[in-house]
């Protein structure tokens, strides 16, 4: 297999997928050699023609002529999917799998033996290339897999870290999750800025601009989120009241339980044994 830009296909492009395929065409990636599937005709419509390639509808005519085969599907998807492309596995092919919670053990349970099995978690900030994007992989995987893989995904983001894959959903959970979870809180906020009499667009720019000034404290400044709280926060002044009564409502613990979901979510999806330090999330 190539180092560098071998034929790839597409299975099931949704969000993240799309903006892979979008990040690797303005890095170079020749158009002729990205195999884009997707089930609904206005879907592959509108691909080709935002990119300028053509989408089919046979995933298994793709994955066989292709040498990497990234699929994007539903984890409730997948077992159907990979018995559906199972025939066109070869042991030279590497399946690059960005379905949540299904482990490389998994996966490879369920594949022809030989074929690599590589997971990446993109960051949901993959539109703007900001972020950290996160690989795991079976035995045996090359250098120049893990190059290739890596080339395909660098336009997404800004760091990319190769992790033990037991560790992929707790890591998600805690730092890839931040995104959703932080426009969670923003979205609160500036509600209640709004309910409090603060006009929306002026309430939502203050916002906006404590969040860049927040991340550049952490990055630029050298400042650790428990130095920040205890610069900020003095013992009974407004901040401290508002994290008190944060905490006495339940908040933090809401965050831990929500940051431990991914992982229990995953076993499930997995059809494994959530364990009981896992237990309570829900769907």
């Amino acid at each position: 297999m190539s180092a560098t830009r071998p034929a790839t296909a597409f299975i099931g492009v949704g969000t993240m997928m799309e903006a892979m395929i979008d990040k690797a065409i303005a890095a170079g990636w020749p158009r002729e050699k990205l195999l884009p599937t997707h089930r609904r005709a206005d879907r592959r419509a509108e691909l080709a023609q935002r990119y300028g390639l053509p989408v089919g509808d046979d995933n298994l005519a793709a994955a066989t002529s292709a040498e990497l085969v990234v699929v994007g599907v539903r984890p409730q998807e997948m077992p159907g999917l990979l018995q559906e492309l199972a025939p066109a596995f070869r042991p030279s092919h590497v399946l690059l799998s960005i379905a949540a919670g299904l482990t490389v053990e998994w996966l490879q349970a369920r594949l022809p033996a030989g074929t690599t099995v590589i997971r990446v978690t993109p960051p949901p900030t993959a539109w703007v290339s900001a972020g950290v994007t996160l690989f795991s992989a079976s035995e045996g995987v090359t250098a120049d897999q893990r190059a290739t893989v890596e080339a395909l995904v660098e336009g997404t983001c800004e760091r990319i870290e190769w992790v033990p894959d037991a560790l992929m959903e707790p890591i998600t959970g805690v730092a890839l999750g931040l995104t959703p979870y932080t426009c969670m809180v923003l979205k609160t906020l500036i509600e209640t800025g709004v309910e409090q009499g603060c006009d929306e667009a002026f309430i939502r720019r203050m916002v906006a601009d404590g969040l860049r000034a927040t991340a550049k404290l952490l990055s630029e400044g050298g400042f650790q989120p428990e130095q920040v709280i205890e610069m900020v926060a003095t013992r009974q002044g407004l901040t401290w009241s508002a994290l008190h009564t944060m905490e006495v409502r339940g908040v933090f613990a809401g965050i831990r339980a929500g940051a431990r979901a991914m992982t229990g979510r995953s076993y499930e999806l997995r059809g494994e044994t959530v364990p009981d330090d896992h237990m309570g999330f829900l769907r």
